[in-house]
Parts: C-alpha cells; sequence; structure tokens
C-alpha cells in the first residue's frame, strides 16, 4: 500500500509537469522471483507488438521494474539504465544500478525495462554459443556460423529478426515510460547500451533529461570495422606505460617483441593447454591459435586489471608457460563476463545496424599493422550471412544532434569504444561534455578512485541538470593498478575447506544479497542475475577473481573455525556478513555427498527452505554421465513415477480441505481429460449398434470398443482393455477393465 500512494503522487506531479501525458496502465506488483532487487522492488509486464508498425501478429511481454525512491520528497523524472552487449539484461543488471545511481535513490526512482528479445523479454538466447561448450567456438571464430545458423532457425520459427533494432527497444521503453507517468528520464548507457541511448536521445528528445554515455558507440561506428585500430592502439598504450614503468621494464625488456613472438607461434600451430573450466571445474583442453591469442589479448585491454597481467602473461607464454595466458582466454571466451547475453539480439542487431555497412574496400586500411587483422570483420560477416536480416535504412547512421545536456564518459585504453568515438560523437551533442579516464579501459575497475569520481560526476550531473561548470579535477587522483611482474599458482583447497566458506552474504547497508558454492576444487560468487564469479585459491582465506589482476582477492574472515564475513574487490570497504540461516544449510552437503556415495546417484539437484525462503539450492553430481553434463539447481530431470506420489497427496490434502472429492470425475478440472474415466462404483453400460459395440459410464460420453480376440477388447480414448469372462456355460458374468491405474471388475447385474 505504501507503494501505491507514492506511486499515485508521482503521477500526479507527472501530469502536473506534462499534461499531455497519458494515465498510467502498468500494474506493478512486489517482486517475488527476480534476485537482485531491493525488497521495496514492484515487478511488472508490459505487452508490445513485435512489429510496432503494423500493430498486429505477434506480442512480446516487456519485464519492468521500478525500485522506488527512498525518500519522501520524490521527483517526477526517473533514472534508467541501458546495459551492454548489446543483449545482456537491464532487470539483470540491478545491482549495478544500485550501486551506480547511489544517492540519487533518494529523491528519484530507478526504472529497468528488458529490452524485447533480451533478459525476461522474450530473451532470443542461444545455448549453442554459450558456457564451456563455446569457449573453442568463439577463440576460433567468434560466432561458428554453423551454430549461428541452428540458432537462427530455431528462433525464426516465432521471432521475427528484423523487429529487433535499436529504434523498436528505445520506442518500447518509452510506451513503458509514458504507461508508468514518468514525464522525463535520466537515462545511462554503457558500452552496447550507450548506443541505445544516443537513440533514445534523436527518437525521444523531450523524454530526456539528461543523459549519461560511458564507453561511447555512436551510430556510425559499424562495430567491428574500427575495432583492430582502437585494440591496436589501446595494446600500444599498454606497453609504452610498461616501458615507462621501471618494475615493468625491468621484468619484461622485450613486451613488444614477445608479443610478436607469441601471435607467430600460435599462427605457426596451435598451443594445447590443459585447464580448468570454470563452471563445471572438470578439466578441459583449450588449443590457443593465433585468432584465440588475439582475442584473449583484446579482451584483457577491457579491464586495467586484466591488463595489468597482460605483460607477464605474454612473457611466460613467450618462455614456454601458456597455462596463465590459457586459462585468462577461457575465461573471456565463456561469456561469464557477459551477463547472460542473448545472442539473437546482438546478431539482430550488430548484423543489421553494423555489418550490413562495411565496404570491402574499406577493409584493408582498417585492420593494417594490427594484431586483431581482419578477424572480427570476417567472422561478423560470417555470422551475419548466417543470421537472416537485413539492414536497417542509412540515415541510422547519421550522428545524434542535440542540445540535451550529455556527458561522455570514456577511458584512456579503451579497445572498442575509445576517446576517439565519444569526440566524435560529442561535434553534434550541442550541450555535452567529455571526460577521459587516465589508464581507463572500456571499464575502469582496478584504477583507484576512478569510479568514486566517476560515479561522483554523473550524481552532480544529474542533479544539477548541466554540464556547465561541472568539476571534475578528481580525474587527476586516480592511480592505475599496479603491473604483475609474478606468477602466483593456485592452490588445492581440501572439501572441507571450501565447503565451510560457502553459504549466503548480506551486505547490511543496501541488503543485497551473495550466494558462494563449490564448482569442482573452486568457489564460485553468485549475485542477481549476474553470471558466476569463478573464485581460485591462493591461500584457505584468500581467492583470486579469474580473470582479473592479482591483486583483486576476495578475503574471507574466518571465526571459531567458520566463515563469518567476506570482502570483495569491487567494493572494498564494503562488509559482507554471511547470513546464520545459510551457515545451517553446510550440513546438507555432507548429507547429500554420503547418500549419493552410497546409493551410487550420479547427480541430484536440491533446495532448501526456511520460512518460505529459499536458503540453499544446489547441483550435485552429473545430470548426463555420457556428455559430462553438471547438476544445477535448474537442471530439470524426468520424474517418471515420482510424480504420482506427489499428485495423490496433493489431491488428498485438496480433499481434506473440501475442495474437490475423491468421487468427482478428472473432466471438472482437466478439460482435456479423456471422453472415458473408470473408477470404482460407476455403473458401465454396454451396447451394440450393428457389427459396432460402446460402452458408456454413468454421466459420461460413450466410447467405441474395438475387437483384439473373441473376447477382449479396447477403446482408444482411454487407453482402456476390457476382457469379458464367462461361466462354464458360456455366459458373460463380469469383465476386467485393464487400464494404466490398475485392473478393475466388473460384475453384470442386468
Amino acid at each position: 500500500m505504501r507503494f501505491v500512494s507514492v506511486f499515485v503522487l508521482a503521477s500526479l506531479a507527472a501530469l502536473a509537469a506534462n499534461a499531455a501525458a497519458p494515465a498510467p496502465k502498468l500494474e506493478l506488483k512486489p517482486c517475488t522471483t527476480i534476485p537482485g532487487l531491493p525488497p521495496e522492488s514492484r515487478c511488472g509486464t508490459y505487452e508490445v507488438w513485435e512489429n510496432r508498425a503494423a500493430k498486429s501478429g505477434r506480442k512480446i511481454p516487456l519485464r519492468v521494474a521500478v525500485i522506488p525512491a527512498l525518500g519522501p520528497d520524490r521527483l517526477p523524472d526517473a533514472l534508467t539504465l541501458f546495459t551492454g552487449g548489446p543483449g545482456e539484461s537491464n532487470v539483470g543488471s540491478a545491482p549495478e544500478a544500485l550501486e551506480m545511481f547511489g544517492s540519487l535513490r533518494q529523491r528519484r526512482d530507478i526504472l529497468l525495462v528488458d529490452f524485447r528479445g533480451t533478459g525476461g523479454s522474450g530473451g532470443l538466447f542461444c545455448p549453442e554459443m554459450q558456457g564451456s561448450a563455446g569457449v573453442q567456438g568463439l577463440l576460433d571464430s567468434y560466432y561458428p556460423p554453423e551454430k549461428v545458423k541452428a540458432c537462427a532457425e530455431r528462433l525464426a520459427k516465432t521471432a521475427d529478426f528484423s523487429q529487433y533494432t535499436n529504434d523498436t527497444s528505445v520506442d518500447d521503453v518509452d510506451e513503458v515510460r509514458a504507461a508508468l507517468g514518468y514525464p522525463q528520464l535520466n537515462i545511462y548507457g554503457g558500452s552496447g547500451g550507450s548506443r541505445t541511448a544516443l537513440v533514445y536521445l534523436r527518437r525521444h528528445p523531450d523524454k530526456v533529461r539528461t543523459a549519461t554515455v560511458g564507453g561511447v558507440a555512436p551510430p556510425d561506428e559499424r562495430g567491428p570495422f574500427f575495432m583492430a585500430r582502437h585494440a591496436q592502439r589501446a595494446l600500444d598504450g599498454l606497453i609504452a606505460e610498461c616501458e615507462a614503468d621501471a618494475a615493468c621494464q625491468g621484468a619484461f625488456p622485450r613486451l613488444r617483441d614477445e608479443v610478436a613472438a607469441v601471435l607467430q607461434r600460435t599462427e605457426k600451430e596451435p598451443v594445447a593447454v590443459p585447464v580448468v573450466d570454470g563452471e563445471t571445474g572438470k578439466p578441459v583442453e583449450v588449443r590457443l591459435t593465433r585468432s584465440g591469442v588475439a582475442q584473449t589479448l583484446r579482451y584483457m585491454l577491457y579491464r586495467p586489471l586484466a591488463a595489468s597481467i597482460l605483460p607477464l602473461s605474454i612473457h611466460l607464454a613467450a618462455q614456454g608457460d601458456w597455462k596463465l595466458l590459457a586459462e585468462t582466454g577461457a575465461h573471456f571466451a565463456s561469456g561469464r563476463d557477459f551477463g547472460g547475453l542473448a545472442d539473437g539480439y546482438y546478431l539482430s542487431l550488430t548484423c543489421s545496424e553494423d555489418v550490413a555497412f562495411i565496404r570491402e574496400d574499406e577493409i584493408p586500411a582498417a585492420v593494417q599493422g594490427t594484431f586483431l587483422g581482419d578477424f572480427r570483420i570476417r567472422k561478423q560477416q560470417a555470422a551475419c550471412a548466417a543470421w537472416p536480416v537485413g539492414p536497417v535504412d542509412r540515415k541510422f547512421l547519421d550522428p545524434v544532434v542535440s542540445d540535451v545536456p550529455v556527458l561522455l564518459l570514456s577511458g584512456e585504453r579503451d579497445p572498442v569504444t575509445p576517446p576517439v568515438s565519444a569526440e566524435r560523437a560529442a561535434r553534434t551533442l550541442k550541450n555535452s561534455l567529455s571526460v577521459v579516464v587516465p589508464d581507463g579501459g572500456h571499464g575502469y575497475f582496478g584504477v583507484e578512485g576512478a569510479m568514486e569520481c566517476t560515479d561522483g560526476l554523473m550524481a552532480r550531473f544529474i542533479e544539477t541538470g548541466t554540464v556547465k561548470r561541472l568539476d571534475t579535477s578528481c580525474l587527476a587522483r586516480t592511480k592505475r593498478p599496479e603491473f604483475a611482474l609474478r606468477w602466483d599458482p593456485e592452490v588445492e583447497l581440501p572439501a572441507d575447506q571450501l565447503a565451510r566458506l560457502t553459504g549466503t552474504y548480506e551486505e547490511r547497508t543496501s541488503g543485497l544479497e551473495m550466494r558462494v558454492e563449490t564448482v569442482g576444487n573452486r568457489l564460485k560468487l553468485l549475485q542477481g542475475e549476474y553470471p558466476p564469479t569463478i573464485l581460485m585459491a591462493t591461500s584457505p582465506t584468500r581467492f583470486r577473481v579469474e580473470g582479473m589482476g592479482f591483486s583483486t582477492f576476495v578475503d574471507f574472515q574466518i571465526t571459531n573455525g567458520r566463515a563469518t564475513a567476506l570482502t570483495v574487490p569491487w567494493a572494498p570497504a564494503e562488509r559482507w556478513e554471511r547470513k546464520e540461516a545459510a551457515a545451517d544449510t553446510d550440513k546438507v552437503d555432507e548429507y547429500i555427498q554420503a547418500e549419493m556415495q552410497q546409493r551410487k546417484i550420479p547427480g541430484l539437484s536440491v533446495a532448501v527452505l526456511r520460512n518460505g525462503e529459499i536458503i540453499k539450492a544446489k547441483g550435485y553430481g552429473l545430470a548426463n554421465i555420457e556428455l559430462n553434463v553438471a547438476s544445477t539447481p535448474e537442471t530439470i530431470y524426468q520424474a517418471g513415477s515420482i510424480g504420482k506420489q506427489f499428485t495423490a497427496t496433493l489431491v488428498m490434502m485438496l480433499a481434506e480441505e473440501g475442495k474437490l472429492s475423491l468421487d468427482d470425475r478428472i473432466g471438472q478440472y482437466i478439460p482435456a481429460a479423456p471422453a472415458l474415466e473408470i473408477m470404482p462404483g460407476i455403473l458401465l453400460t454396454l451396447s451394440r449398434e450393428g457389427d459396432t459395440f460402446w460402452m458408456q459410464a454413468t454421466g459420461q460420453g460413450r466410447a467405441e470398443l474395438s475387437p483384439e480376440s473373441e473376447t477382449t477388447f479396447f477403446t482408444k480414448v482411454a487407453d482402456i482393455t476390457v476382457t469379458f469372462v464367462k461361466d462354464v456355460g458360456g455366459a458373460v458374468t463380469h469383465l476386467i477393465l485393464r487400464q494404466s491405474g490398475g485392473d478393475l471388475e466388473a460384475k453384470k447385474i442386468k
């Protein structure tokens, strides 16, 4: 009731500001199934036409979440987040939005809408290209055409790929905005979402109060076309930084030559490296080809912390130790950093808005002298050839012209959306400010003070609604991470030492939770709908985060032999305390594993509930032995006859509550039930019309009996066999009805 009252007030404020705004028509209810959202959040579904122009055909249910403002003095304009990919879930990125918007939540709602084809809005997912199964394919081919084709054929049965564009996505969001009565939005768009933010600004300029655009991809970027040049510029900058750093230069004096040598070695022949699968904990082999190494280097440049281990990774590989480079490549190729990417949405957008506008005569000059070469261009062209979607109108490439206040944020060494892209966009954004984070990549994680600086800039920008006089001096006080100079191998901890760290941890200030579970001889950290973060032990209480630098540790605090709290590197000042309820479930692991061993159970999934809340959900063993597929909390099993026990129990519970009678016909509750239902106590009538025999139960329709023998008949509608039993004189005395539930005997009374 508290939310409803506040919501009405917000709507009245919206109407006062804009009398033309439509009345709210989207009902929001408490969110019960979406992790990562605070308890006061409200969720709903809003349907839009897949073909917005035709307004007919298929409809798409958009998943919507609203996180209400904390204070009573609520402003009518909301905050919204357009996350990256393109293809990641905006609603699933709620923890990121909560952290990013921080103090702005006091007076403004946060509106999150999953774009059509992503997350919970009819997501166009391609499991063929996700997880460990897709690691080698991504390293070698980025998007293997045969898997793209298989996904396209499956999804095309229901989805029209031409209707999944940035234009349709922003029009959907604006329709939701209007339905909720917000007169304007303060948009943050990052990475792939940066272009979406600019497109929203172009199509609905009067509905944008402010726009913050991070990692700027203007409409004319054409995706992979500039990628090789951007990545080379980032690598050259990193090498120059290493050469200017006495410790890095001393440890890796020939870094530029070693990069060339490693690329040359893998071009001659792939290098096979055994690594541990981050999802299953099982050993797998990764083949590092030249393209695989090039892709790994490019992804390492995304994050300053990952970039800080690039010189060491290359140096070790040049010396014949490929493990660090292979593990890092497998981590990025697994897709665990991409937040449940909807590949179908990614392909629909990039094939129609980027790849379609790359001219062959431009490619040689664009990739000349780069370590990535034309790999991404060619691979994405091949993928798009298997994805049936045509180009959007060429006008889409036109620069966005606007006088709305826009803050542009870029990382100095971003390998995909560098400052030059932001500068190009700024030329027609008349009321904009372009800010560059020193040593930043596609993100700033690892650059000391960078997140606090950019979040503070954005908060002040949104509060004031102008870029004028915005103080950016905090950028000069940031500090890049130190280069890693040595390789500390992972240590293997006994199962009991790992088990004592598992459980649910809560950050008391925000109320957010994260879970820690075991995966093989490692831990995985789960938060909201984010993909799992894999933790590798360097000591019994310190774990390095896979795919990041050597200074990124998750530290556990142990009290009386058990974990009581942890800290994470992306928010070192925050303390996550272990929830007692979750700690009690640790004994479940011991019990389940013992039972599995004794009863020779290959795999199962378990959920533990307390007071209606799931406090533990975990998979054990293998769901498929032949294919070595691990059991997870989401594994679907064939229940077999176990379902009968549950059904019988539920029926008796309903009978006890008076909601049904055991004498009721099944057809009363299941319209699709067979026309003939046989149960004790009913009256059967058998008749003959010509050569056709019929059987009818009291109050039910007739069923035709077909002969199997002289005395046995069957009916197809109910899968029942009828056998007539005769006495010594040949007269029928009774009959036996055989059905799936067992045999019944019916005596002849007339």
